[in-house]
């Protein structure tokens, strides 16, 4: 398999990968806020903000190898 081939499943990969993340990140961000922890909440929510964005783009790059996906 060539990178060609290769690079689509990887993109989907990531990107289901990063929506995991992402999810976590959320979820503790919460949890930092409810303890008082409002500045750490605060990075853990922009790096959710951060890798949204990223998931964003590499769905763009999907879509420019596969645009039926």
């Amino acid at each position: 398999m060539g990178d060609a081939e290769k690079l689509p499943i990887l993109l989907e990969h990531w990107i289901e990968h990063n929506a995991s993340h992402a999810a976590e990140f959320a979820k503790w961000a919460g949890r930092a806020q409810t303890a008082g922890l409002d500045e750490a909440a605060g990075d853990i929510t922009a790096a959710t903000e951060s890798l949204e964005e990223a998931t964003r783009r590499l769905r763009a790059a999907l879509t420019r190898l596969r645009p039926d996906a």
